[in-house]
């Protein structure tokens, strides 16, 4: 799947220190998330002051070892970029899902490296 929120990079290098997180908020003709960009960016990194949030868990979790902030760039917001699949993903199989979100994303921020290797589907 898409989550990468392992204790080690695909790389095998610590995932300790300070990360970058991408949140994929992605939509289709047929489905559409139920939290905003907005409501996300709070939930996963605090932006708009949720306390108990993703980043506040990991960090908490790692003894101050591990801090997620949210991904900057073009296209980005708080962490979150938005994605629109041109398709009806109803009934269609996970990984198929994942592989079109994965595309347009790439698409959208112009090319694999941007993604890194923190990011989550939503």
């Amino acid at each position: 799947g898409g989550r990468r929120l392992d204790s080690t990079t695909s790389a095998g290098t610590s995932a300790l220190g300070e990360k970058s997180m991408l949140i994929v908020r992605a939509s289709a003709f047929d489905a559409t998330p139920m939290k905003t960009a907005s409501d996300l960016s709070n939930n996963f990194f605090g932006t708009h002051g949720d306390p108990v949030n993703l980043a506040s868990l990991y960090k908490g979790c790692s003894f101050d070892q591990m801090e997620i902030s949210p991904a900057t760039g073009s296209g980005i917001t708080g962490g979150v970029v938005d994605v629109h699949l041109p398709y009806h993903v109803l009934g269609m199989d996970t990984v198929a899902v994942e592989n079109l979100v994965m595309e347009a994303t790439m698409k959208k921020l112009g090319g694999s490296k941007k993604l890194g290797d923190r990011f989550d589907f939503v």
